[in-house]
């Protein structure tokens, strides 16, 4: 994935933001998903945040391949009860 300039944003569509701009700040969006990696990125980014089921919902839509239910794997860290 390669990062997205100031430039190269401005010129995405309105469609390849996860959360649409609020107009405020004249921003098309955030999150953006103009191909399959950022959409990834996007989907992790928002892990745990207020807005994690509309870039869910918005990568489901673009991306139907990518699964945006499955989570990454906890990289042998235990996610379980702690012992007391």
């Amino acid at each position: 994935m390669s990062r997205l300039s100031y430039k190269q944003k401005s010129h995405l569509p309105g469609k390849d933001f996860a959360v649409k701009g609020t107009g405020k700040y004249g921003g098309k969006g955030s999150y953006p998903i103009p191909d399959a990696s950022h959409a990834r990125n996007a989907l992790a980014r928002a892990s745990g945040k207020p807005v994690e089921a509309q870039v869910r919902a918005a990568v489901h839509r673009k991306f139907p391949g990518i699964d945006a239910h499955v989570h990454q794997s906890s990289g042998g860290h235990s996610v379980g009860k702690r012992k007391v």
